[in-house]
């Protein structure tokens, strides 16, 4: 039977809100809390979120990846930022961001900005990152004119590890969780998330060398592309998969 619109509407609601669970996990673990929240019920995310609401998220990434480059306009020191709850204003973070292995700084919270500013702190420019995408500086260094800054895919959300480890994989069986598909531009065969449920919950953990010590884990929302394999070895700022902005754009408020 084919979907209906509702039930769409309703299939791409459920994934945003598993990717905002995602994004809030990153943001506990990064504030020290190991402990990661359950995906559960269709509504959880929006009734318990602190940041935004699925529909906001859509919006929010479609306006952030409408340019893939950023440019700096004036000469100056770059700082990093980020939205204070508590202080209803910018503070600057330098912790909004880690360092993957070609040297690029990817951005690991959702409410992170970068600004431009001259040595007294007088801010000539600002700007939203959102989260994985790569800065191409390091807060503090210096920037001249139409300079690129930040570096984003405009076509999908990524889940990054923030740990280097070996991959372990859970719940992702062929052809029951996940399916193989074909890159048709690179040929390239990756695995795509079917299905997440009470059942079957597909998931990438990063172990330790010896695969003893589970580091991280990442729960895969339903249309995850899996960009690694079981056994890979990933550092900190590695995408594991990435779920395409194609297939939410369907989702109403």
């Amino acid at each position: 039977m084919p979907e209906t619109d509702g039930q769409k509407i309703r299939t791409d609601r459920a994934i945003l809100e598993e990717i905002l669970e995602i994004l809030r996990n990153q943001e506990r673990r990064q504030s020290g809390k190991t402990e990661e929240l359950p995906l559960s019920s269709a509504d959880y995310a929006i009734r318990h979120s602190q940041i935004f609401s699925a529909v906001d998220i859509l919006k929010t990434w479609v306006r952030l990846r409408g340019q893939a480059i950023l440019l700096s306009k004036k000469a100056g020191i770059l700082r990093y930022m980020r939205f204070d709850k508590e202080q209803g204003s910018d503070v600057l973070d330098d912790s909004i961001a880690i360092r993957n292995r070609d040297g690029e700084w990817v951005v690991t919270i959702s409410n992170a900005k970068i600004a431009i500013v001259d040595k007294s702190g007088r801010e000539f420019e600002k700007y939203s990152v959102g989260y994985g995408d790569r800065i191409k500086f390091q807060n503090g260094s210096s920037v001249v004119p139409w300079q690129e800054i930040v570096e984003r895919d405009p076509y999908s959300i990524p889940i990054l590890t923030e740990v280097a480890g070996k991959v372990a994989f859970g719940d992702i069986i062929k052809d029951v969780s996940v399916r193989e598909e074909i890159d048709e531009v690179t040929g390239l065969s990756h695995k795509v998330v079917l299905v997440s449920s009470s059942h079957l919950r597909p998931r990438i953990s990063i172990k330790d060398t010896k695969g003893t010590t589970t580091l991280a884990r990442y729960l895969l929302p339903v249309g995850t592309y899996i960009l690694v394999e079981k056994g890979d070895i990933v550092f900190p700022g590695d995408v594991l998969g990435k779920i395409l902005i194609a297939t939410l754009n369907t989702l109403n408020a």
